[in-house]
């Protein structure tokens, strides 16, 4: 569904992203793990249409980022790092919004977002700027699913949002993977990751693994095990 094909990325004379190449199944969840300036989140913008200025091909569903912009952008939903709806709008107003800019209708959230969206909707009529982050964020990922896309993109969807949200979040995520619609998404938190069909990582710009969570948690420790390791040594100073 998303082929990624020696993908580099130039800020001036800083590489961003050096000869990035994998490729994602349909209905497949895949997790992107790195450090806070790893080249995630411009990543993301490339695969998201956001940004051309690169060398390599990237295609979704057969289709070049750079020349069909308009098909791929019909069938793509996208929610960036930082909020990025509308405030002064209330949260149905927000669902109505985007699912007319692609023709759908915003009842559809109930049925492709059950779990979030029942969370959500005893505060419909509350501005959205008045919501804790943990809520705009399921917001947020539910504006990117009303249009029923086959591809969503999620960049650390998670951050600031309380364990049984996060759940709901990824009983979402593992259903719309059953219907097909292929997720690939940030997160810095290991137990998402393990979660998934495949990890990708990546550090100062390159692809150092991309293989199933099993394979991963054998040579790799987790970030848990390596918090865990820390802090039994100091104790034993």
């Amino acid at each position: 569904m998303i082929e990624i094909e020696g993908v580099n990325k130039y800020y001036g004379d800083h590489h961003v992203l050096k000869d990035i190449s994998f490729s994602v199944r349909k209905g497949e969840i895949v997790a992107m793990m790195g450090a806070n300036g790893a080249g995630k989140s411009t990543l993301f913008d490339i695969i998201a249409t956001l940004d051309d200025d690169f060398t390599g091909k990237v295609t979704i569903g057969g289709l070049d980022v750079r020349k069909d912009i308009r098909q791929i952008r019909r069938n793509l939903g996208y929610v960036p790092g930082k909020f990025s709806l509308y405030n002064d709008l209330t949260l149905t107003e927000n669902l109505d919004f985007f699912a007319s800019a692609y023709g759908a209708s915003a009842e559809n959230i109930r049925d492709i977002s059950p779990y979030l969206w029942k969370s959500l909707e005893p505060f419909a009529d509350k501005r959205a700027g008045t919501l804790s982050g943990g809520m705009k964020q399921k917001l947020a990922i539910c504006c990117a699913m009303v249009h029923n896309q086959s591809v969503l993109l999620l960049d650390e969807p998670t951050v600031g949002v309380d364990p049984a949200s996060r759940k709901d979040m990824w009983k979402e995520l593992v259903t719309l993977a059953d219907n097909g619609v292929t997720v690939f998404m940030s997160t810095h938190y290991p137990d998402e990751a393990m979660g998934s069909d495949r990890i990708l990582f990546i550090h100062e710009g390159r692809k150092v693994i991309y293989d199933f969570p099993i394979k991963v948690k054998g040579p790799y420790r987790t970030l848990e095990d390596s918090f865990v390791e820390m802090l039994t040594a100091r104790k034993s100073e």
